[in-house]
């Protein structure tokens, strides 16, 4: 397994994690399909 930092170098990409929240039928999922 590869540490992260040689994962990213490696692959040109840096890791970012989102948190979505809020109320029912606020278009939560809706914005993850779009990221």
């Amino acid at each position: 397994m590869l540490p992260r930092e040689a994962k990213e170098r490696l692959l040109g990409q840096r890791g970012l994690v989102v948190w979505l929240y809020g109320l029912s039928g606020s278009g939560k999922s809706t914005l993850a399909h779009l990221l």
